[in-house]
């Protein structure tokens, strides 16, 4: 019997030995499956380090040539560059000779010609737009005799200077005073200006010179032209008025209508001029 119990303890030792020894194994091969997986891991990383070694080294070398062949391109264009200047040495002398010539030429001009040309022409000037705005339209014309000579021989003798072009427009306003109106013409036709507000008042003066010689109908576009470039509420709504009373007395409502409807949608704030706007609109809308 004791025998028999002996037996039992000595068996359940080694099961409980065989438990203990299994579950070291287990452990065991559980750490050994998880350092040959992170073998692996750093393996691989270690094969893309290499990779990308590989191909930073490419991407070097390629560069390399490249700024190699960039080198000799520059070194050929260099070399056919002065190649080139040599052989056009003097046309190329020649050029830059010529550029330096006119721009002292230029220099010259503005300085010691159209400078002071521009200056005389512009105190001449001065002297007539007092006469002119005295009323004295005929002086202001042809000079005074005394040392004033005159819108006349300022264009004349200064012609291209921005004061002769401007004495363009007062000759004509002082024939149009006088009752010269085709001369008057002449001479605001000829006149330039750059500034808006400026050409519209001279092509409005043209504009009324062809109504007093009988041109209405190309009075009253010039008027309305000059009503539109300038688009000022002091002279716009007057111009745009001129030309719908003329085209009103062609017969040309609708072109008539065309101008009150302006007066009266932009320039409504001008009473002297709009205030009885709605009576002429009436007038061309029956």
């Amino acid at each position: 019997m004791y025998k028999y119990k002996l037996v039992n303890v000595l068996l359940q030792f080694v099961y409980i030995l065989l438990s203990v020894v299994q579950k070291k194994c287990f452990d065991i091969l559980f750490i050994c499956i998880k350092e040959l997986l992170l073998f692996r891991k750093l393996y691989f990383c270690f094969k893309l380090a290499v990779k990308q070694i590989e191909i930073i080294k490419n991407i070097n070398k390629m560069a390399k040539e490249t700024k190699k062949n960039q080198g000799m391109d520059a070194e050929e264009m260099l070399s056919r560059s002065e190649t080139f200047i040599e052989k056009n040495k003097k046309s190329i002398i020649g050029v830059v000779l010529a550029v330096i010539v006119i721009i002292v030429c230029i220099v010259l001009y503005n300085n010691f010609y159209k400078d002071p040309r521009e200056e005389a022409a512009s105190a001449a000037l001065a002297k007539g737009e007092v006469y002119f705005q005295a009323g004295n339209y005929e002086t202001a014309l042809n000079g005074d005799s005394i040392n004033y000579f005159g819108f006349n021989k300022i264009i004349d003798e200064y012609s291209g200077t921005d004061a002769a072009n401007l004495a363009k427009a007062y000759a004509g306003l002082s024939l149009a005073q006088t009752g010269k109106y085709e001369e008057a013409i002449k001479y605001l036709e000829d006149f330039s200006g750059s500034d808006d507000y400026l050409s519209a008042s001279v092509m409005a003066a043209t504009g009324n010179c062809y109504a007093n010689i009988g041109k209405v109908e190309k009075a009253a576009s010039l008027l309305a032209k000059a009503a539109k470039k300038a688009d000022a509420q002091s002279l716009s709504p007057v111009w745009y008025k001129q030309a719908g009373i003329l085209y009103e007395n062609l017969g040309n409502k609708a072109e008539a209508l065309k101008c009150y409807k302006a007066v009266k949608e932009n320039y409504s704030s001008n009473m002297m001029v709009a205030g009885d706007i709605d009576k002429y609109i009436e007038r061309v809308s029956e």
